[in-house]
């Protein structure tokens, strides 16, 4: 499948995985009775290291996947907003690249380039 196509499923699996907390008791119900125990478990160990969900926590998981380096900050910023209802910029996108980085420790890797990102899409239009 196409990097870029892989990074958009990846960073939307990122969102909806961040933002599960926002489904209704009888969906939650239905879904968790599919689970067996250990994943049961995964999932409350994992629900407990979680503080909220916030723009910035959304952000860091998608900016820190190198999977997801085929995205522009304004692809992030679009995805985030739309999902989380907020008002995410690019802007605001780079400034978490830049100064978390530097004062939190996230390890984000370099986008790729406009040519690598082109190349990409001239595959998806078959040239």
């Amino acid at each position: 499948m196409n990097a870029i196509i892989n990074a958009m499923n990846k960073m939307n699996s990122h969102i909806t995985s961040a933002l599960k907390g926002n489904k209704s008791a009888e969906e939650l119900t239905a879904e968790y009775m599919k689970l067996d125990k250990k994943a049961l478990v995964a999932m409350l160990i994992e629900k407990q290291k979680l503080t909220s969900v916030t723009v910035e926590s959304v952000a860091k998981l998608i900016m820190e996947d190198t999977e997801c380096a085929w995205l522009t900050w304004s692809d992030i910023a679009a995805a985030i907003s739309k999902a989380m209802g907020s008002s995410t910029t690019d802007k605001s996108i780079a400034s978490y690249a830049s100064k978390n980085t530097q004062n939190k420790g996230w390890v984000v890797p370099p986008r790729k380039s406009n040519a690598e990102r082109n190349a990409e899409f001239m595959k998806l239009a078959g040239n």
